[in-house]
């Protein structure tokens, strides 16, 4: 786990967002090596920030969101399409 943290830490980092990390997307590589793997759905730069993102410009981005990741694997704050307003 801690070399999956690892690779998320350094995406984020360079302001990138896997936006659908699961199981199915963390490959064992070798005996020892986990790799993250499928960035079809990664974006740059989007982050949200409920303090300076107007509601509707969240809203936007949480549609994006819904329409390119695995309903199953969203954090819970996601479950909600508009948890919170």
């Amino acid at each position: 786990m801690s070399q999956v943290i690892a690779g998320l830490t350094h995406m984020h980092e360079k302001g990138i967002a896997h936006r659908d990390l699961k199981v199915e997307n963390i490959l064992l590589y070798g005996s020892d090596t986990f790799k993250i793997t499928d960035f079809g759905s990664a974006s740059k730069n989007h982050f949200l920030d409920y303090k300076t993102n107007k509601k509707e410009e969240i809203f936007i981005k949480m549609d994006e969101f819904e329409s390119q990741t695995t309903h199953m694997y969203r954090p819970p704050e996601m479950l909600d399409k508009y948890a919170g307003y």
